[in-house]
């Protein structure tokens, strides 16, 4: 599991299709979007379907509210935690506007935060640091 520290407003990538915005944070509550293919399933914690808020040509764009220690499971392979451990333990939520996100996917599927999956994608050279 891959777990990073976003900010309000700050996005992370998974894969090349699919892109998750931490929209707000107050207390243990979080508003999330997600940007995802037309065919992939968004399931929450209850395994129901995520009902997007809007559709354009081929992607779907999902606003989500979530609290500490949900996850939501996009297609059937990647699950997304908020602040908590599938494994046991509490990833934490972070002080002021920050969320630590917690994102288990197969190995063959690229996870970034979104300023680096754009330097990737415009073939920058990246620091050691920054290649994880």
């Amino acid at each position: 599991m891959l777990v990073l520290t976003r900010g309000v407003g700050q996005s992370i990538r998974i894969g090349d299709d699919v892109r998750l915005t931490i929209r707000g944070k107050l207390r243990a509550q979080m508003t999330v979007a997600l940007t995802a293919p037309d065919g992939l399933a968004i399931l929450d914690d209850a395994d129901a379907t995520v009902a997007p808020a809007e559709a354009h040509r081929c992607m779907r764009r999902y606003e989500v509210a979530v609290m500490a220690g949900e996850s939501l499971r996009i297609g059937q392979d990647i699950v997304v935690w908020f602040g908590a451990n599938p494994r046991g333990g509490w990833l934490g939520l972070w002080r002021g506007r920050q969320v630590r996100v917690g994102i288990d996917a197969p190995r063959a599927v690229p996870v970034h935060r979104e300023e680096i999956y754009r330097r990737i994608r415009r073939g920058e050279p990246l620091r050691a640091a920054e290649a994880i």
